[in-house]
């Protein structure tokens, strides 16, 4: 059931308005995220966003609404106070720092939007590799936004790195890479909302450090972490709609499943292909001396075993009754199904595949991907999917 109404915008006032919805203005002049908005204009709000648009003058719109939008006129809102503060903005290099649902992807579309204002285009860069508003999750990515925009979602990659993971804690140092691989002279940045604890403090000042930004903004008081050889803004957080865990998840699931579902399976050989980041496959392989003694220990032969962290992995073949101590890591065959993994062919970019299958001894992969042309590296990461594309962290040894 859609609602339509007509809502008169006081000037000076603010219209808050939760998706799925839709506006068109009728009559008068207002702002939205850093774009003035006239007669006609017609903007899509998003399921789980609240846009806030603010009257020049006196504003009528007409609002499609759901049973589940929200609507409310207001005296005020922390989006006037991030208009005036970003049109201040005279720096190139931009980091938003801030704790989850608290505005960044927000105030970063209205930094590009003022930018826009002012005959600038600048690259967007996502890091959030678990909720990734226009990046694949476990992905990070850049692209250059040549119109006005009100959500990330709505950009396209022109570059992605697999980072192997859905969140930095796992991976720090692999993410940090992916992302400073993607600056320039002129970026803004939006992150994760991992910010609490020393373990994120850490992970945000050396992800500072690898980017160096002219100017850090932070949604809330800036923590410690925050200081350095660059200016720091405080920006009031968002008041708007929070997303659970469950829909997150959601939103991954879908992405997966657009990103993958429908594509081509390919066999990859990775005596010819570089196989990255996989202990397996990066490491020297033991002998029969050591399959022996393994052997002995676990109650049946691996197929391969390498040694590592002063353990063993031990692949052997599916079903095998084994018994677990902890000198040995088993992974049997067919666990590997569902591992997140990338290609790359040398460009920069890299394209997201799913491991079908893996014949360990002649070293070949079997992965569904969407990738095109001849791949020159395999990217191994530490997320697996199910068959209804949920993801789940692969914590063994791979």
């Amino acid at each position: 059931m859609i609602d339509h109404k007509e809502i008169l915008i006081p000037q000076g006032k603010f219209l808050e308005i939760s998706g799925p919805a839709a506006l068109r203005v009728v009559e008068g002049k207002g702002t939205l995220m850093g774009k003035v908005l006239s007669k006609s204009d017609f903007i899509i709000v998003p399921q789980w966003r609240t846009y806030v648009v603010r009257a020049l003058e006196d504003m009528k719109v007409s609002v499609s609404l759901t049973s589940t939008s929200e609507v409310k006129l207001t005296d005020y809102n922390v989006s006037k106070v991030w208009e005036d503060k970003l049109n201040e903005v005279d720096a190139e290099r931009v980091v938003i720092l801030g704790p989850t649902d608290s505005g960044k992807s927000s105030v970063t579309a209205t930094l590009v939007n003022i930018m826009l204002n002012k005959g600038k285009e600048i690259e967007i860069i996502n890091s959030d590799v678990g909720q990734s508003n226009f990046c694949l999750p476990t992905t990070v990515c850049k692209t250059k936004a040549k119109d006005y925009i009100f959500t990330l979602n709505d950009l396209v990659p022109q570059v992605s790195k697999f980072t192997g993971t859905i969140t930095p804690a796992v991976c720090q140092s692999r993410v940090i890479g992916a992302v400073a691989s993607l600056t320039s002279s002129s970026y803004v940045l939006d992150t994760d909302g991992w910010v609490e604890g020393f373990d994120a403090g850490y992970y945000k000042r050396s992800l500072l450090e690898a980017v160096r930004p002219e100017l850090v903004i932070y949604m809330g008081e800036p923590p410690w972490w925050t200081q350095g050889p660059w200016k720091v803004l405080s920006l009031p957080p968002s008041t708007g709609r929070s997303r659970s865990r469950e829909d997150r998840r959601g939103i991954r699931k879908e992405k997966y499943r657009k990103a993958l579902e429908g594509c081509k399976t390919i066999d990859i050989d990775l005596k010819e292909v570089h196989p990255l980041y996989s202990i397996i496959f990066n490491s020297p392989w033991g002998g029969e001396e050591l399959k022996e003694a393994v052997t002995k220990l676990i109650g049946t032969k691996p197929l391969i075993v390498v040694p590592y962290n002063k353990k063993v992995i031990a692949v052997v073949r599916k079903g095998s009754k084994y018994r677990k101590v902890k000198e040995v890591e088993v992974i049997e065959e067919g666990e590997e199904r569902g591992l997140l993994v990338a290609l790359g062919d040398g460009s920069g970019n890299e394209v997201l595949g799913e491991v079908v299958r893996i014949r360990y001894q002649e070293k070949l992969v079997k992965v569904r991907t969407c990738f095109q042309g001849e791949p020159k590296y395999l990217s191994f990461g530490r997320v697996k999917l199910s068959e209804d594309w949920s993801d789940t962290i692969f914590r063994k040894p791979f």
